[in-house]
């Protein structure tokens, strides 16, 4: 593992993809820092950072099932946290990090570099809290600073990536069992949801994802397959 660490950093996903050749040489690259002034979440919006945040990207080849990453990724930054905090991370399609319908506490975002790498960008909240707007409020994983410390030492910003990374290295999914750990750590399963897609809106049960990561959502005409948008619990 090839690991740089920054004090601050504009972004450590934009930094990856732009120094994404540099580093061809390293199969498994992570980049952290302790403070990232510029990050970046879904569909170019800006990613808010309290207090005591994660911030870091990683490369990482594709799931099997390549638009199954990020899900892949999802799973197992919950099934890492179960380990390690008092909240339990739930998970929003298609890449949010929860604690409860209107707490998020980080995401995951993918960008592929070429057919073999993926760039994976995660933000994740440890402390703090910040408004987003009336239906969201971006919150914090049970762990004081001071609990952070204790656990990961002080160092706890370039510690912790790097144990998430090595796990999630350690402990890939395929596909099959993407579907069934995503779908068991589901926030909204079997729940009434509205998927915004530009001008287009779907309102349904959601049934969990299928064997691409597509949202199964029955509304009283048929079961729907949603590729992409934004997910509100209704």
């Amino acid at each position: 593992m090839k690991h740089v660490h920054f004090e601050s950093c504009e972004s450590t996903q934009l930094y990856l993809k732009k120094e994404f050749s540099s580093f061809e040489n390293d199969e498994n690259i992570l980049i952290s820092t302790s403070s990232q002034t510029q990050g970046v979440g879904r569909s170019d919006n800006k990613w808010l950072q309290t207090e005591s945040s994660l911030a870091f990207s990683f490369s990482l080849t594709p799931n099997k099932e390549t638009t199954l990453t990020s899900l892949e990724i999802g799973a197992l930054l919950a099934m890492f946290f179960q380990k390690h905090c008092s909240d339990k991370i739930k998970l929003k399609w298609p890449n949010d990090l929860m604690l409860d319908p209107y707490s998020k506490c980080g995401g995951v975002i993918c960008h592929m570099i070429n057919p073999k790498k993926i760039v994976v960008g995660v933000g994740i909240n440890l402390s703090g809290s910040i408004k987003v707007n009336e239906r969201y409020q971006a919150q914090s994983l049970y762990l004081d600073r001071d609990e952070v410390i204790s656990k990961f030492g002080d160092q706890y910003s370039e510690v912790v990536p790097k144990d998430i990374y090595q796990y999630i290295l350690d402990n890939r999914l395929s596909s099959i069992d993407v579907i069934n750990s995503w779908n068991q750590n589901c926030l909204h399963l079997n729940s009434e949801v509205i998927i915004k897609d530009g001008k287009s809106e779907l309102e349904g049960i959601f049934l969990g994802i299928d064997e691409l990561g597509c949202a199964l959502i029955q509304d009283d005409e048929k079961i729907h397959k949603v590729v992409s948008g934004s997910l509100f619990i209704s």
